[in-house]
């Protein structure tokens, strides 16, 4: 029984793990339908990128120019149904471009920005280029860390599981944090299941009783 429970723990675990390491294609239809042969997103493993987004309204399929400020709030909105369709949110990006054809757009387009990014804002970069596709004057690109995704989309498997042995009468099946002084307990020994760039740790007791502890 204790080998049938750790089996079903390492293959539960290793199908997530081979989930979040293919390339998965990411389009909304709430965000502009590519203009070219470039996807609106691409989730390789742990990270999201975003291709460069311009202000093109999804529902009218027009292009945003009566101000930078409009521009700028349009772009906005198309990451975010982007990283929404992922997933994710804005505090889930670590890495923001912004492509600028005047650079005394700057304030302006600065503005816009931080007010999607209230606290711990990701490494960005601002450039000034001739120009820009569709005679747009701002284009924004980013990148997004998966991996609160995974954490939560873990934690839904994990109860699943605990779900499915309770039904089959298997050994109960814990979390951390239901153990208590417990876990400190001698008899406990740790194996750990490496899952991407973060473990699960799963402990086994002489009592065939199991821990699951997902590890960023």
């Amino acid at each position: 029984m204790k080998r049938f429970l750790f089996i079903f723990l390492i293959l539960y675990s290793s199908s997530i793990y081979q989930q979040t390491n293919m390339k998965t294609i990411i389009n909304s239809d709430n965000a502009p339908k590519p203009v070219g042969p470039y996807s609106q997103a691409v989730r390789a493993g742990n990270t999201l990128y975003i291709s460069g987004q311009v202000a093109i309204d999804p529902l009218s399929n027009t292009i945003i120019k009566s101000n930078i400020e409009d521009e700028t709030t349009q772009i906005m909105k198309n990451i975010e149904n982007i990283l929404n369709e992922a997933g994710l949110i804005f505090d889930n990006v670590v890495r923001t471009k912004i492509y600028l054809t005047n650079m005394d757009d700057f304030s302006t387009v600065n503005k816009v920005y931080g007010s999607y990014f209230k606290s711990n804002p990701p490494a960005r970069t601002t450039i000034e280029v001739s120009g820009l596709p569709l005679g747009v004057n701002v284009e924004i690109d980013m990148i997004g860390d998966t991996m609160a995704e995974l954490s939560n989309m873990f934690a839904g498997q994990l109860k699943g599981f605990l779900n499915l042995s309770q039904n089959l009468g298997l050994p109960k099946v814990f979390t951390q944090g239901e153990f208590g002084e417990s876990i400190g307990d001698e008899r406990w020994r740790h194996m750990p299941v490496e899952l991407g760039n973060s473990r699960l740790l799963l402990s086994l007791s002489t009592e065939a009783d199991i821990v699951g502890n997902y590890i960023a």
